[in-house]
């Protein structure tokens, strides 16, 4: 079973807060804390990270400038 933990948006893809925040009220993903912002990213934590569960990256397309990271 797997869930997902956060999910990143690439700011050099275009992506601001409003057009991520719209992205996740469609696909439903609740953050559980504001964005954490780098210069390069916007990321939303979706749960707190489970350090007994491995994280693995899955990307959505090659240019969506889209990332979640996975726990199982």
């Amino acid at each position: 079973m797997s869930d997902i933990q956060a999910v990143l948006f690439d700011k050099r893809k275009n992506w601001t807060t409003t057009k991520a925040k719209r992205w996740l009220n469609k696909h439903h993903l609740k953050p559980i804390k504001e964005v954490h912002e780098t210069k390069n990213e916007l990321r939303y934590r979706i749960q707190e990270p489970n350090s007994k569960r491995k994280m693995r990256i899955m990307h959505f397309g090659k240019d969506t400038g889209i990332e979640a990271v996975l726990m199982f």
